[in-house]
């Protein structure tokens, strides 16, 4: 199991995802969130998603959240397109169904929940960066 703080452990557990999905996907606490910018000093901490696939790209969800302030990536950044790796292999296959779905955590607990044994389901987040008004599009694939 990546290093994760109880209570980031806690939170991903309360989201429903099982112990095997969050080892999988490879979340991490970063427990002095002020070492990755000063922008996240008053977070007591920050759980790192990393998107595989792209070189340590990583968002992170903070805790406490910072005025309206849920997620941060480093300022300037590109937008990455989140690719679980367990869908990879079935991108590029007409012949599989995908819908919009919600959030990172959602989409891992669409995963587990649709079918634990599946290996080619997943979830993936395209679109531009976050901004009120133009949200990123969430899909789930369904195999």
């Amino acid at each position: 199991m990546p290093d994760l703080l109880p209570s980031h452990f806690k939170h991903l557990r309360a989201s429903g995802l099982r112990p095997t999905t969050i080892e999988t996907i490879g979340v991490y606490s970063v427990p002095v969130p002020g070492e990755l910018s000063p922008i996240l000093a008053q977070c007591e901490s920050v759980l790192a998603f990393p998107y595989p696939g792209q070189n340590g790209y990583c968002r992170y969800r903070l805790f406490p959240p910072q005025g309206s302030m849920k997620y941060f990536q480093e300022p300037g950044s590109p937008t990455h397109l989140y690719i679980p790796p367990s869908v990879r292999s079935v991108l590029a296959n007409p012949n599989i169904a995908i819908a919009r779905n919600g959030g990172r955590e959602k989409k891992h607990l669409s995963k587990s929940i649709r079918n634990t044994d599946d290996r080619h389901s997943g979830s993936m987040v395209m679109g531009q960066r976050r901004r009120r008004s133009s949200p990123g599009i969430r899909f789930h694939v369904f195999h």
